[in-house]
């Protein structure tokens, strides 16, 4: 356990990338990968992803010491298969770090193969699906040698004993969240198909959110507008996603009203 899921990746690249040494991750995903590495003075390689949403160029044998992947991707939203995990772990000489953050909302997850390859290493938090954001939980499951490694060098007292109550709460009611992750499923896929009935593309998500762009393309135009009515959504500069918007997932209500304004700005 982890203050926050941030502390485990943290920690990941201090144990296992040394001042100087490569680790890499897929762009776009979680932009903190870059400013983790640049603390601890690793260098970044990054790929892109194809069409099919599978890595672009990956290496048949990459040297990196950790490769960070975001399953289910964050902005995108498309979970990578398990049979493609298990390639990349196989491709992999360092560690393979599966940053499953949004996994609670997918329908599938890697948990599993942590038995069955050394070098994978499952990262999860608590602020998304267990809606935990303050209480800062974030965990890993590797190996318990990978796990050694990382309890040696944590802060001795990073969890408070109010969060490990609630982590210990949140857990227990495993009913109440695979309730919460089936509504929000449900009214992502609604979602989704109303946006595809007016226009927008929309890539199939496996997150709380999808990522979504109008048919001309400029999704700085509809967050403006989203934004002049109260309604916050995401909008990134970066060139690979700027025709876009990442839209979360909120109630039905919530979303029957965001829909109603993209509507209105055509």
């Amino acid at each position: 356990m982890a203050n926050g899921s941030d502390e485990v990746l943290n920690n990941l690249i201090r144990a296992f990338a040394s001042e100087g040494e490569e680790i890499g991750y897929v762009h776009p995903s979680y932009s903190y990968y870059a400013t983790l590495a640049e603390v601890q003075g690793a260098r970044v390689r990054t790929y892109g992803l194809t069409d099919e949403f599978r890595i672009a160029d990956f290496p048949e044998r990459y040297e990196g010491k950790i490769f960070f992947l975001t399953t289910p991707n964050a902005p995108l939203g498309p979970a990578f298969p398990l049979e493609y995990i298990e390639e990349l772990a196989q491709r992999c000489a360092g560690m393979l770090v599966l940053d499953e953050t949004y996994a609670d909302f997918a329908e599938f997850n890697a948990l599993e193969l942590v038995k069955k390859y050394e070098n994978i290493v499952v990262t999860r938090s608590l602020s998304k699906s267990y809606a935990l954001a303050g209480m800062r939980l974030g965990l890993a499951i590797a190996r318990p040698e990978v796990i050694a490694a990382l309890d040696k060098i944590r802060d001795h007292y990073n969890l408070d004993r109010l969060a490990q109550a609630a982590c210990v709460a949140a857990l227990k009611d495993q009913d109440y969240l695979l309730d919460c992750c089936r509504r929000i499923r449900e009214t992502r896929e609604w979602f989704t198909h109303e946006l595809r009935s007016i226009g927008y593309h929309v890539i199939p998500s496996q997150g709380n959110y999808v990522f979504a762009s109008p048919a001309d393309r400029n999704g700085r135009r509809v967050y403006d507008g989203l934004y002049a009515r109260k309604i916050l959504v995401r909008h990134f500069s970066d060139p690979v996603l700027c025709h876009g918007l990442r839209i979360s997932i909120g109630t039905q209500g919530e979303m029957e009203r965001t829909l109603a304004v993209i509507k209105e700005l055509g």
